[in-house]
């Protein structure tokens, strides 16, 4: 428990520092957009700063992006296990997650009642919100609060997942692999489906955009974030499933 807790600290302070910076920089930014407004004078309604998800969502996928080599030697060499590492970084992951999506819940909120002082009257939305506006309409200000802050953790947690996917694939490829599997998901992607889609008539991409749509949308008038919150925590323990089997088996490079 000793060791765990000491991987976990590790972990966490490396990820909450980036959360540090980039919470500093977004405040710059919209800082600096309220102030332009202001001066500028320009019309209310004519700033907008919106889709906070995808940029917090972006840093903490980079975060794990970068949170595997030198974190797997410096643990190796100090006679951490493999098993031990993972399990501090899933429940590191699990709990920073978390307080992205707190911290993004609260920005969200102080930057939605700064923009709505009648002297800035600038736009901006949360992609949850841009989703499921009908939806929180419909229920009260705590329950969409919770909602936002579920979906959010979900989304974070699928992220950071996936960054960790993909850093323990590519250390697992060679110098070839690493470059071959990047094109052959190009080309599957840019070339085949398009190829695939004109051949079967559009039947695949109106496919896939029926099951985003259900993912997305739920099978309701009204979009509800029910369906997408359940799919980011599966996708995310299924991509941790996965990193555990290259990790048990991962050896020491140079």
């Amino acid at each position: 428990m000793i060791l765990l807790k000491l991987v976990l600290e590790f972990y966490l302070r490396n990820t909450l520092k980036a959360l540090m910076w980039f919470s500093l920089i977004l405040t710059g930014i919209f800082a600096a957009s309220v102030i332009g407004l202001l001066v500028s004078g320009v019309g209310r309604d004519s700033v907008s700063v919106n889709g906070y998800e995808i940029m917090l969502g972006i840093c903490l996928f980079i975060v794990c992006l970068n949170s595997f080599k030198e974190e797997f030697h410096f643990f190796l060499q100090h006679g951490i296990s493999r098993k031990m590492t993972f399990t501090g970084f899933a429940l590191h992951l699990f709990l920073a997650s978390a307080v992205y999506a707190i911290a993004l819940v609260a920005f969200s909120a102080l930057f939605l009642w700064i923009s709505n002082l009648p002297a800035v009257g600038m736009n901006t939305y949360t992609l949850f919100t841009q989703l499921y506006a009908n939806w929180g309409h419909s229920v009260g200000i705590l329950s969409g609060a919770l909602a936002h802050f579920l979906w959010t953790w979900g989304l974070f947690f699928a992220a950071g997942a996936l960054g960790y996917f993909l850093t323990n694939l590519f250390y697992r490829l060679g110098k070839f692999g690493k470059a071959f599997v990047p094109s052959v998901i190009g080309l599957l992607l840019f070339l085949g489906l398009p190829l695939l889609n004109h051949f079967s008539g559009g039947r695949i991409i109106a496919f896939i955009w029926e099951r985003l749509h259900w993912l997305f949308h739920g099978s309701g008038e009204i979009a509800t974030p029910t369906n997408s919150t359940i799919f980011f925590f599966i996708f995310a323990l299924v991509g941790l499933a996965i990193s555990w089997l290259f990790v048990r088996r991962c050896q020491l490079k140079k």
